[in-house]
């Protein structure tokens, strides 16, 4: 049962590097909403596969910010302390990915 779960959301997580990756360069730094939506997922699949969460260290950083001063694209209060590449945020996503691999199968 382990592996079926584990293959059903290894396949999600894959889809969404394609995703990202096959975004154009331009529409990734021009649409916001979608940067941001990509950083809050990369962030987010880091740090539910952190067990305790308690030790929990983003590879790309970002400070919590009032709810009133987010940026209107932005999904949460979480924001980024530096605008990332899509590589950063792609090679993020590869190496949680390979994280959530080891806490399913172990």
């Amino acid at each position: 049962m382990k592996e079926i779960v584990w293959n059903q959301f290894g396949a999600s997580i894959d889809m969404l590097i394609n995703v990202i990756d096959k975004c154009p360069d331009d529409y990734f730094i021009r649409d916001r909403k979608f940067y941001y939506l990509a950083f809050h997922s990369a962030i987010f699949l880091d740090y539910y596969a952190t067990i305790p969460p308690t030790n929990f260290s983003p590879l790309l950083p970002f400070t919590p910010k009032e709810l009133k001063d987010k940026p209107k694209e932005a999904i949460d209060n979480l924001q980024p302390d530096k605008d990332y590449s899509k590589k950063e945020i792609l090679e993020y996503l590869k190496q949680s990915r390979k994280n959530v691999s080891k806490l399913y199968m172990a």
